[in-house]
């Protein structure tokens, strides 16, 4: 989990807490985020739904062990593994893929830009059920 005590760039003079008018407030506490990584995704949550949204990635791509296009390959080759199951246990599931979102941290972007065109050219044109 991830904890945040300060706004960024983007919330201007909001801060995370608990004061509807100086912070996100309770819908946004600031206390606790869930960050999974590939792994951590449980297909059964799935079930029951005909929609889902899938973003994950970056938090796998993080680690320092992760150097090379084929360390990327290797994690994108997880990630489509996960996404196999989720249609495996929920067959009326559509899978909406979502690209992973830019960082401030140049490495890290690219193995980004990298992660995002094996979705778009190896995932996307080839698996039916996915957007």
């Amino acid at each position: 989990a991830v904890v945040s005590t300060q706004s960024t760039g983007n919330t201007c003079s909001l801060k995370f807490g608990m004061d509807p008018k100086t912070s996100f407030g309770k819908f946004l506490p600031g206390q606790q985020t869930y960050v999974p990584t590939i792994d951590q995704i449980d297909p059964y949550m799935c079930c029951g739904f005909n929609n889902v949204v899938l973003l994950c990635g970056v938090n796998d791509l993080k680690h320092q062990s992760i150097k090379t296009p084929a360390d990327i390959k290797r994690i994108f080759n997880h990630y489509v593994e996960k996404l196999n199951l989720i249609q495996a246990v929920n067959k009326r599931a559509h899978v909406f893929i979502c690209p992973l979102l830019p960082t401030k941290c140049l490495e890290l972007n690219r193995k980004v830009l990298f992660f995002n065109h094996l979705i778009f050219t190896q995932l996307l044109p080839t698996n039916f059920g996915v957007s």
